[in-house]
This record gives structure tokens, C-alpha cells and sequence, in this order.
């Protein structure tokens, strides 16, 4: 039980971390800003999406890419008027099959770093291969089973609308600061921690009622 202890505390911060973002508007925002990148085509906004999955999911983790990254991703399908399934399952999807790499994408891959005291490197000479060719699979599967998807186009929507700039740039800096902080070393599970706190009090302060509604 001891061992799951950070796992459960992540998972926990991270997820109140995402809500509170979303309620801020965070994600609206990112949604629309990512809808200006190659304006009009859905299969290049697809591949966008595959190419920001496949990096956080190596970079943070496959529960960051789930959590924080798919409000994003729906987000941007629904202000895009687009079908936003093969959107989620394309981050669902790659959140697992993008997690081989490192120890740090995928929290049972601490375990098996832990069990065959192999280092990060050692550890990603070994899994390379396997990780690109379930990405690369994952990618040929989705573009095929959603391809009606990626044929369409959009326009532009208008700006989401900010109701607290405070607490808007609040959860900006906390989401941005997950990974860096994280990847100098500091436990993921009480950076996330830290910030889902910092996030938890500015509403506290500014916004009482989501909190309530929570």
C-alpha cells in the first residue's frame, strides 16, 4: 500500500489540478489558440493533437496526457463544431501506447525500472522499439477507423470569454509548471500536490462557489 501511496496522491492532485483549470476557462482559451495553427484542416489539427499526446505522454506521464490534455482536446473539437470522439480516443489512446518509453510516462514503468535497477537510459534503450511501433500502429489505426473525421473543415471560432484573469493566469502557471518541475527532479506526486493546493486556495479566495459546486 505504501508503494501506491504517491501514485494515489498524484493521481488525486493532478485530477483536481484539471478541473479547477477547466473551470477557469484555461482550456477554452488553449483550444481556440491551438485552432489558429493551420487554420481550416481537420487532419492537421489531428496531427497536431497526435504530435502534443505522443510529448506529454512521454514527457509527463500517460495520467497528465488524460487528464490535463483531453479537456483541451474536446474542447477545440467542440468549438470547432467537429465530431470530438476520434479526438478523444486519439488522446486516450496515445496516453497509453506513447507511455513506453521512459519510466517517468507510465507510473508502472517506476516499478519495472525499480525491480530491474536499470537507469533512464538503460531503460529506454530497451523499450524504443516496442514505443514507436505502438505509436506508430496507434496513429495508422486511428487515422483509418476516423477518417471521415479528418476529411471535414472548420472556421474559426470566436474567443471564449475570461471571467477571472487572476485565476486564469493562476492555473495557467500551475499546468505549466507540472512537467518542468517534475523533470528537474522534485516528486511529481507533491509537485502536483502543491499546485493543485495553490489552485485550490485562489479560488477559495476569488471563485468560493466552484469549489462548493465541486
Amino acid at each position: 500500500m505504501l508503494r501506491l501511496a504517491p501514485i494515489l496522491v498524484f493521481l488525486d492532485a493532478v485530477t483536481v489540478l484539471a478541473e479547477l483549470a477547466d473551470a477557469s476557462g484555461l482550456f477554452d482559451v488553449a483550444a481556440r489558440e491551438c485552432a489558429h495553427w493551420r487554420r481550416g484542416s481537420t487532419w492537421r489539427r489531428w496531427l497536431m493533437v497526435v504530435g502534443l499526446a505522443s510529448l506529454a505522454t512521454i514527457a509527463l506521464s500517460l495520467d497528465t496526457t488524460a487528464v490535463l490534455l483531453t479537456p483541451v482536446v474536446l474542447s477545440l473539437a467542440r468549438q470547432l463544431g467537429l465530431p470530438p470522439l476520434g479526438f478523444a480516443m486519439t488522446t486516450v489512446w496515445l496516453a497509453n501506447t506513447a507511455s513506453l518509453l521512459l519510466p517517468v510516462s507510465n507510473l508502472t514503468n517506476l516499478l519495472a525500472q525499480d525491480s530491474l535497477q536499470l537507469s533512464t537510459r538503460a531503460f529506454a534503450a530497451r523499450s524504443w522499439a516496442a514505443a514507436l511501433v505502438a505509436i506508430a500502429v496507434t496513429v495508422g489505426v486511428l487515422a483509418v477507423r476516423y477518417r471521415a473525421t479528418w476529411r471535414t473543415t472548420y472556421t474559426l471560432p470566436t474567443a471564449p470569454q475570461v471571467q477571472d484573469r487572476v485565476l486564469f493566469a493562476t492555473a495557467g502557471v500551475a499546468c505549466l509548471a507540472l512537467g518542468p518541475l517534475a523533470l528537474v527532479g522534485y516528486p511529481v506526486q507533491w509537485v502536483a500536490l502543491g499546485l493543485a493546493l495553490v489552485l485550490t486556495v485562489a479560488f477559495l479566495l476569488r471563485q468560493r462557489d466552484v469549489l462548493s459546486a465541486s
